[in-house]
């Protein structure tokens, strides 16, 4: 079931790209939004919508910290 954002989490990458991450207020990813030049979101969203179809519990630190890859958070 679909569910809204209760939290939005900003993650500036150093080459201009954001990505807005959604949360519920469970800690869940329910949603991904990027901005940038080219593709140059695509893997970004492509991670985020596995992140979303996991349903796994996210800490926001992780999500804004642009030196985290977000296949870590996959393994955890």
């Amino acid at each position: 079931m679909p569910q809204f954002a209760e939290q939005i989490i900003s993650r500036v990458r150093a080459d201009g790209v954001t990505i807005y991450f959604g949360l519920s207020d469970g800690g869940h990813l329910v949603s991904a939004a990027g901005v940038g030049v080219g593709n140059s979101v695509a893997k970004d969203i492509r991670l985020a919508e596995i992140l979303i179809t996991s349903r796994k519990p996210l800490n926001p630190e992780d999500l804004a910290n642009p030196n985290l890859n977000l296949k870590k958070l996959l393994k955890n």
